[in-house]
């Protein structure tokens, strides 16, 4: 009797182990898939972070150019197309600050001056962060102001201060851009490396 006990008890035992690992075999297995999905989720997100740092270093670079372009022909002594000007700036201004909105989904808060209002007046949080737009405002209305006049030497000045401010904001707004850069590649490599 007791070998038949024995033989009942390992059956029961044998079925309860068999249960047990049918039924966390398929746990194991989406649990898994599950962690693999959320990997691949994660180098997305990564690439994206990096996509968006790259515009958001070339987008303030872009209307830099063309301010730049402007002052250029007005030191020259080249006329500037006002409409042209205007056109590009604005077209500029709108690519820079949709990259700049898009900058929270990233952790990346920046600073902004909203259009319309005086930069001097306007503050809020960040403003240990490099606020490119409001620099490039001020360089464009200083340009801007140049067109169709004959220069003198304090335009002339303006328009160089304007543009030295402008891109020691961008100088510092890449170094910041670096940096997130950076922890972005270390990140998804680390990430990278579990898949």
């Amino acid at each position: 009797m007791s070998a038949e006990l024995f033989g009942v008890i390992g059956a029961v035992v044998g079925a309860m182990i068999a249960g047990f690992a049918a039924y966390l075999g398929p746990i194991r297995a989406q649990r898994q898939v599950l962690e693999a999905q959320a990997r691949r989720d994660q180098l997305t997100y990564y690439d994206t972070k990096l996509q968006h740092l790259a515009a958001l270093r070339t987008a303030p670079r872009h209307w830099y150019g063309l301010i730049q372009r402007a002052a250029d022909d007005l030191l020259a002594g080249r006329q500037v197309d006002p409409t042209w000007f205007d056109s590009e700036i604005s077209a500029a201004r709108r690519e820079v600050a949709e990259v700049q909105d898009g900058a929270w989904r990233f952790g990346l808060f920046l600073r902004q001056t909203p259009p319309g209002t005086n930069p001097r007046e306007f503050h809020r949080v960040g403003a240990d962060r490099p606020n490119v737009t409001e620099a490039l405002e001020s360089a464009t209305s200083v340009v801007r102001l140049c067109i169709g006049t004959t220069l003198d030497q304090d335009s002339r000045r303006r328009i160089q201060e304007a543009l030295d401010h402008a891109e020691e904001k961008r100088g510092a707004l890449a170094q910041l851009i670096l940096d997130q850069v950076t922890l972005a590649i270390d990140d998804r490599a680390r990430l990278s490396s579990t898949l």
